[in-house]
């Protein structure tokens, strides 16, 4: 690493420095707070039992900060900048950021019961799946389980079909575009941590820092050495990071009983 690149991981890590915090309060003994009596939280995990609105969104905030602390330990403690990974744990943080505040942000009940539903109905049909490949059962049938969705719908007053309907995660990480005024810099970040998940080549000649090797091992073929583009990967992890932040801050307001 050259001067500027020490600088951007230096800077990286102040970045990720506060995860340390978050993931002590999603430890062993969760630090709350937990939703008050007459909270919005309360009123949502009430009308939506069993799939509690709070649980939902306490898992992805975990999940991101999870992602996060990973990605900690990888720059900060085992000193190891590779090539593809650092991004591929942005994603899993930004994903799960943004559903916990997608799920969150509603200011109408109806809303985020709405969403928290459509969650559990996305849960359930990919757990479904799950079983047939692995030729298991379960206690209930798909039918059953997807039933009660929908009778917690209607008692809700919810239409049915908009409260099962698939929760796609361009339509999650856009609304979290719109909310936070990030620009669409949440959906563009996205769409480049993927890329890098799936191995995709377009972010490598896009993204990725290349220096051309002096000799290929195939005549006529280019070879080149790989890098992450730490300048790249500070500006990823701050939004990941910010957006984490702001999941948290909406879980504790949305836990507050009001005044």
């Amino acid at each position: 690493m050259d001067e500027q690149d020490t600088t951007h991981l230096a800077e990286i890590l102040s970045v990720l420095s506060q995860v340390e915090a978050w993931s002590a309060r999603i430890g062993a003994r969760p630090d709350g707070p937990h939703p008050a009596p007459r909270s919005p939280l309360c009123g949502d995990d009430r009308k939506a039992h069993p799939y509690e609105v709070s649980h939902s969104a306490w898992l992805f905030l975990s999940h991101s900060v999870d992602h996060l602390a990973s990605l900690l330990a990888l720059l900060g403690i085992a000193g190891f900048v590779s090539m593809y990974a650092p991004f591929t744990l942005v994603r899993g943080a930004l994903e799960n950021a943004c559903a916990a505040m997608w799920l969150l942000q509603p200011d109408a009940q109806d809303d985020r019961l709405e969403r928290r539903l459509r969650l559990a109905a996305d849960d359930i049909r990919n757990g479904e799946q799950m079983k047939e490949l692995l030729r298991q059962t379960g206690p209930r049938s798909e039918q059953e389980r997807m039933d009660q969705v929908r009778e917690i719908a209607r008692s809700a007053g919810l239409g049915v079909a908009r409260a099962t309907k698939k929760a796609s995660y361009y339509e999650i990480v856009r609304a979290a575009d719109q909310s936070h005024s990030a620009g669409g810099r949440a959906v563009a970040t996205w769409k480049l941590c993927s890329g890098y998940a799936h191995g995709d080549l377009w972010p490598t000649l896009g993204a990725s820092r290349r220096t051309e090797m002096a000799v290929g091992p195939v005549e006529g073929v280019g070879a080149f050495m790989i890098e992450a583009d730490l300048r790249l990967l500070l500006s990823v992890t701050a939004l990941a990071v910010d957006l984490t932040r702001r999941g948290w801050q909406l879980y504790d307001q949305r836990c507050q009983a009001p005044s």
